[in-house]
């Protein structure tokens, strides 16, 4: 006899468990895709994309963009181009992906730079990873201060990241800069739709890396309009208020029907 699909039998399971609930509060649109395949009502589902304090960002921009010019001097980089890698440095980020593209990267721009931020169990690795591949246009800075990251988006041209996408794309995609990801679904990703509201590539796909961001750099035109458009999806869809408007609205909804019922 042939064993039961391993799959199926997690949609099975996830099927009879969904059920059992009333309302769902679902982290992204992916996860409202999935309840609806497994033949959960939409009508029930209220998705609360997960966020930042993006409103501070859009009525505090002018705080943060001030920094930036005193950041750039500090390190060198006045008048360079500045590609921003911003997150944990855990395997799951794949930080390796952009420094094996670094060889292709650089040839594209003689000012490109790149800055790594963050901090992990990889920290030490990567930093003298980057300093063996490229001391003079890599620059690891790990960790920094609170608030700092706001800064570094601001002073950047442009933001990847390569895995275990995070909420560091809303606020790139918030500040307007162009933000570019691998393919990898999760509950932070779906705010970014390639040529649309970012630059999307194929995941471990070197080729394509180099390709987005050479794109992102260079195409004056589409990164407006997609920068235009991240910003806009950002101030309509990725806020607290909004995220607290879907929470509120679910219980409300039970409410109704309850009384509806009664």
């Amino acid at each position: 006899m042939q064993s039961p699909n391993p799959s199926s039998i997690a949609q099975h399971i996830k099927r009879k468990l969904f059920r059992r609930y009333d309302y769902i509060l679902a982290y992204s649109g992916p996860s409202l895709d999935e309840l609806v395949r497994l033949a959960y009502p939409s009508k029930n589902v209220f998705v609360t994309n997960n966020t930042v304090d993006t409103d501070r960002l859009f009525s505090d921009k002018q705080r943060f963009i001030t920094e930036p010019n005193t950041l750039r001097a500090q390190h060198e980089l006045k008048d360079k181009c500045v590609l921003l890698w911003i997150s944990k440095m855990e395997k799951h980020k794949r930080q390796h992906d952009l420094l094996d593209a670094w060889p292709q990267l650089r040839k594209l721009n003689s000012h490109l730079h790149l800055v790594l931020i963050g901090s992990g169990s990889l920290s030490d690795q990567i930093r003298r990873r980057a300093e063996s591949l490229d001391a003079q246009r890599i620059h690891f800075l790990g960790r920094v201060t609170s608030g700092m990251d706001y800064n570094w988006i601001c002073a950047s041209d442009a933001t990847i990241q390569c895995g275990g996408i995070g909420l560091a794309i809303n606020q790139s995609m918030a500040f307007g800069k162009p933000t570019i990801i691998s393919d990898e679904i999760g509950p932070d990703t779906d705010s970014l739709v390639d040529r649309q509201t970012g630059f999307g590539y194929q995941k471990g796909n070197q080729d394509d890396l180099v390709e987005e961001v050479k794109l992102a750099l260079s195409n004056d035109r589409l990164v407006e309009k997609v920068t235009v458009d991240a910003q806009s999806i950002i101030r309509q869809h990725y806020s607290i208020d909004h995220m607290v408007s879907q929470i509120r609205s679910c219980p409300r909804s039970a409410f109704r029907s309850q009384k509806q019922s009664s």
